[in-house]
C-alpha cells in the first residue's frame, strides 16, 4: 500500500513538472510582432506621403475563423506615430504564438465598441462641403492571410502591410487660352447631371470594409470644395508626362468609387474670378478606388471646356518599420 502511494505521488510530481515546463516554452515561444507599413498620401491629399504627426492605424490580428487571435486579445490595436523620432508605439502590444494569424489593418484608427468584438467595418466620412486638403483619405491593408499569416511556428513574425487608397481621387488641370481675366480659381463642384447616382456624400451613414476597402451607404449629393488658397491658372499647356502633369494639377478631392459612367453623367463646376463656369465630362470611364483621374480643361474667352481624363495610380512611399513591444 505504502508503495503504491509513493509511486502515485511520484507520478503527480512528474506531471506537474512537464505541466510547467510546457507552460514556460509556450511563453518563450511568443514574440512581438512587428510591422511594416507601405503609405501613400493621406489627409492632406494635395501635398505629402508620409503620415502627419499623431495619425494611428488600427490593426487586427486573427486566428483562421475567429477575430480574436488568442483568447483576451483585441481585434482592433491602435498605433500612434510620432514624427519626431519617426517611430510608431502602441499601448496593447500584441504578441504571436506558434498560432497563425492573418493580418488586417486601416487608416485612420477608429475605437469599435470594446475593441474586442469582431468587426469587419469601419465607418467613414465623405462631407458634401470642404475645404480642399482636409479630406479624409481612407485606406485599407492587403490582408496577410495564407502563407503571408505570421506565426512564431513559421518565423514570420513581422508583416509588410500594403496601404491602399478605399476612395478614388478627382484632380483638374485648368489653363486658359486668350482669357483675359486673372484667372483666379477658388472653388469647384461635382454632381450628377442626369438623374443617376453617381456623387455620394455621407449625410447617411457610410462604411469601409478592412478588408478590401468597399464603401456602402452614403447618399446622392453634390460635392463642393473651396480651395484652401486661391490658384492663378496659367497658359502653360498641360505636359504630355503623366508625372509632369500631376505636378501641374491645379485642384483634387477625393470621392467615392463608382461604377462605369457614360459621356455627359457627371456636372462640373468651376468658380473662376467670380465668375462660374460648367462641363461635363467627356469620357466613358469608372471611378475606381487607388486611382487618380486628372482631368484637363480649357478656359477661353468663350468658356471653359473638359478635353480629356489620364487615369494614373496614387504615389506610394516605403514605409516605416512598427516594433510592438
Amino acid at each position: 500500500m505504502k508503495k503504491t502511494l509513493i509511486i502515485t505521488s511520484v507520478l503527480a510530481l512528474l506531471f506537474l513538472s512537464c505541466t510547467k515546463q510546457e507552460e514556460a516554452d509556450t511563453l518563450n515561444a511568443r514574440s512581438a510582432l512587428s510591422i511594416k507599413v507601405g503609405i501613400t498620401a493621406t489627409k492632406a491629399i494635395i501635398s505629402g506621403t508620409l503620415f502627419p504627426d499623431g495619425s494611428s492605424i488600427g490593426v487586427q490580428v486573427r486566428k483562421t475563423g475567429q477575430y480574436n487571435y488568442q483568447a483576451g486579445t483585441m481585434t482592433n490595436i491602435m498605433y500612434t506615430y510620432t514624427a519626431a523620432t519617426t517611430s510608431w508605439a502602441t499601448a496593447t502590444p500584441l504578441y504571436l504564438t506558434n498560432t497563425l494569424g492573418e493580418v488586417y489593418a486601416y487608416y485612420p484608427y477608429v475605437s469599435v465598441g470594446d475593441n474586442m468584438s469582431a468587426f469587419t467595418t469601419i465607418p467613414v466620412t465623405i462631407d458634401a462641403t470642404a475645404t480642399t486638403g482636409s479630406e479624409t483619405d481612407y485606406m485599407y491593408a492587403t490582408p496577410l492571410t495564407g502563407l503571408n499569416s505570421v506565426s512564431n511556428a513559421t518565423g514570420k513574425n513581422s508583416a509588410s502591410l500594403v496601404m491602399n487608397h478605399a476612395f478614388t481621387q478627382i484632380s483638374f488641370y485648368i489653363y486658359k487660352v486668350n482669357y483675359s481675366g486673372t484667372g483666379s480659381l477658388t472653388q469647384f463642384k461635382i454632381e450628377d447631371a442626369l438623374t443617376t447616382s453617381f456623387v455620394k456624400t455621407s449625410s447617411t451613414p457610410m462604411t469601409m470594409s478592412i478588408e478590401n476597402g468597399d464603401l456602402t451607404g452614403g447618399s446622392k449629393g453634390i460635392i463642393t470644395r473651396t480651395l484652401a488658397a486661391p490658384v492663378t491658372i496659367t497658359n502653360v499647356l498641360p505636359d504630355a508626362s503623366i508625372l509632369v502633369l500631376k505636378t501641374q494639377v491645379n485642384a483634387t478631392t477625393i470621392l467615392v468609387p463608382t461604377t462605369l459612367m457614360a459621356i455627359g453623367d457627371i456636372k462640373f463646376t468651376f468658380t473662376i474670378d467670380g465668375e462660374t463656369y460648367t462641363a461635363t465630362n467627356t469620357s466613358a470611364i469608372p471611378w475606381l478606388k487607388g486611382k487618380q483621374y486628372i482631368y484637363t480643361a480649357k478656359l477661353d474667352g468663350t468658356g471653359l471646356v473638359i478635353l480629356s481624363a489620364v487615369i494614373t495610380d496614387w504615389d506610394t512611399q516605403p514605409g516605416d518599420l512598427i516594433d510592438i513591444k
